[in-house]
């Protein structure tokens, strides 16, 4: 039982160094390349998702950005609308106390949008002398009859008819229409 080398199947051949070398070098050549080609393809797809991530970081941002604004637009209508019901509230109770103060003004007097702000604007330091020196005008101011208009008078008169009325010859045409000029 001799074998010889010619019928020597080709795996147990023996290799020499130099195509041990060949061969490790062409293997290294080629999973090199392999994984170069791996690590550009991941690299490139590290960059999608990091452009992606940037992308969903700044609709976040602004997504808050537009929240926050929100926010402060709700805060400064709540805001707004708690002035302008403090401001009615205060107005209300202002010209009531200013009616009860000053009784002879009248409702032409509370028309004025202006003077209605300026009196709801003040602070109640100023609205407390406003209505202190309303007060003072009301004194002065003369006292209408209980009743209304009195009916009776205690003055009495008659028409005067015939001669005995005198008219002033200018004031009845005057009142008659019928004055001219005096050049």
């Amino acid at each position: 039982m001799t074998t010889s080398t010619a019928t020597a199947p080709a795996e147990e051949r023996k290799m020499t160094e130099t195509e041990a070398y060949a061969i490790a070098a062409d293997r290294v050549v080629r999973e090199t390349a392999e994984l170069t080609s791996e690590v550009t393809r991941l690299t490139a797809e590290m960059t999608e998702l990091q452009s992606r991530f940037d992308v969903e970081v700044s609709t976040r941002t602004a997504a808050e950005a537009a929240r926050d604004e929100a926010i402060k637009k709700h805060e400064d209508f709540v805001t707004d609308l708690d002035a302008k019901r403090e401001a009615a509230s205060k107005k209300d109770e202002r010209i009531a106390k200013i009616r009860e103060a000053a009784a002879h003004l009248k409702d032409e007097f509370f028309a004025d949008e202006a003077r209605v702000g300026r009196i709801t604007a003040m602070d109640d330091a100023q609205f407390d002398g406003y209505l202190a020196d309303l007060r003072e005008t009301a004194a002065l101011a003369p006292k209408a009859p209980a009743g209304g208009a009195p009916r009776e008078t205690a003055m009495s008169g008659s028409s005067v008819t015939g001669s005995e009325a005198k008219v002033a010859p200018a004031a009845s045409g005057f009142l008659l229409g019928a004055y001219t000029k005096e050049a």
